[in-house]
């Protein structure tokens, strides 16, 4: 179990073969010291943390429990330092309504207990376990003093439809900043992004990197408040992002991106797809020169400062390779003379990667060096140009996200263009990304 996600285990629990046949189903500890056990028959339930001596959240007994054709659910999410534990029982009869629910608190000082004591005060957060699926013939001597099945006789569960989910958890997973919600009317003479700076008098004023929605007849943005004062206007401008999701009515076509190759022999050796909802770049064979920049369908807007991002999912290349955000790119996918880039070199062999930039003359890495990667967890490239201020910052998507490294770089070579995506397989056999959640909001020269 992790800060900010859930682990959810599932059974289907077909029949019991009467009071006393326990099912059981739930987490327990490597070494056996514990868990989160969901325990239920014919007339009890009971949700374990410890065995010995036994602790329980809760215990019931004498209210009738369906036991035949339903869906045994544990819940188990990380929110800071506490576990949040949900426990249900879904009748399948009709189609997973809720039949019984539980909601309890883990925290990392004494709880209160309906059986035992919260002794040694602590959670499992952080420890390693495993799903459990079982039967325990309760002979009337620890969850029901009076059970129907006898010491000798036989127990028996019927299970089915075991499943095991892990995902991100809809609780705030650390101290997060407010927000409020910046709304304006859609009749402007045009379109229009925020800009935000600490002072009404500031002489930079950079792009807010959040997406615009529409609601309620109105152009919306999320603005988190993160300082004492933050001040936003509107200026021309324009956004654009690309989640990669499959296309939903009323839209029927996509237009694809638009690679330019630095070498044209490359063209033969890439494919770009979009698929499972993510943009994946492959060579089919060992490129050229192996430099490529991919525009955004429509060669995408020219901008002037402008903050861009994109997800790295994967980065599965035999050798050192890099992948990056273009800014300000002079021409377009018909022939490109210059650029600002900023990428992320990576080292399978090393686990390690490093961020560079290139000012339109020579390539500068970010000062600090080599620093860790793990090729499990996803990444946010992060790259902007706000007047002769460059930045480049990777940060960390696992829960809760962390900045893994940054720099800056002042150049004022140029002052507008487009944004792309940028490929460098750097001599590497083949290469392989699949990134996602393309974003630009920029303003207009």
């Amino acid at each position: 179990m992790q800060d900010g996600r859930t682990l959810e285990f599932r059974a289907d629990l077909v029949s019991s073969s009467g009071d006393g046949a326990v099912a059981r189903l739930g987490f327990t500890l490597s070494d056996g010291s514990g868990g989160y056990i969901f325990q239920v028959d014919e007339d009890t339930v009971a949700l374990s943390k410890r065995p010995g001596p036994l602790q329980l959240f809760l215990l019931t007994n004498g209210l009738p429990v369906d036991v035949t054709n339903v869906k045994l659910v544990v819940s188990m999410t990380g929110v800071q330092s506490n576990v949040w534990l949900q426990f249900k029982i879904l009748d399948n009869d009709r189609a997973g309504v809720v039949l019984r629910e539980w909601e309890f608190w883990d925290t990392p000082s004494r709880d209160p207990m309906q059986v035992g004591t919260d002794d040694p005060p602590a959670n499992y957060l952080g420890r390693p376990g495993q799903f459990k699926l079982g039967l325990y013939h309760d002979n009337a001597d620890l969850l029901d003093r009076v059970v129907e099945i006898p010491p000798l006789g036989e127990a028996e569960v019927v299970f089915d439809n075991v499943e095991f989910f892990e995902y991100d958890s809809v609780w705030i997973t650390g101290p997060q900043p407010l927000a409020c919600l910046a709304c304006w009317s859609q009749d402007t003479a045009e379109e229009q992004i925020v800009v935000g700076a600490n002072s009404p008098t500031s002489s930079v004023w950079t792009p807010w990197p959040e997406p615009i929605f529409k609601r309620f007849g109105e152009l919306c943005m999320a603005v988190p408040t993160t300082n004492t004062q933050q001040f936003f206007k509107l200026v021309p401008g324009t956004q654009f992002i690309d989640d990669f999701d499959p296309l939903k009515e009323p839209f029927a076509t996509r237009n694809p991106w638009i690679p330019w190759f630095a070498n044209t022999a490359d063209a033969s050796r890439f494919t770009f797809t979009i698929a499972n909802g993510a943009f994946q770049i492959v060579t089919q064979a060992q490129p050229v020169d192996g430099r490529v920049m991919v525009f955004p369908p429509g060669t995408g807007p020219v901008v002037r400062d402008f903050y861009a991002s994109v997800d790295l999912l994967d980065w599965a290349s035999s050798q050192e390779s890099a992948l990056g955000i273009a800014g300000r790119v002079q021409g377009g996918p018909g022939g490109v003379s210059n650029m600002y880039l900023g990428s992320l070199k990576q080292n399978p062999t090393a686990g390690t990667g490093q961020l560079w930039f290139f000012d339109g003359a020579t390539d500068i890495p970010v000062r600090g060096g080599d620093f860790s990667l793990n090729p499990a967890l996803d990444y946010r490239l992060e790259f902007s140009a706000v007047g002769n201020q460059l930045t480049l910052r990777l940060v960390s998507l696992a829960k809760p996200e962390t900045l893994v490294a940054q720099g800056q770089l002042q150049d004022s070579r140029f002052s507008q263009g487009r944004v792309a995506l940028w490929v460098n397989t750097r001599g590497s056999a083949s290469y392989a990304r699949t990134v996602d959640t393309f974003f630009v909001t920029g303003t207009k020269p």
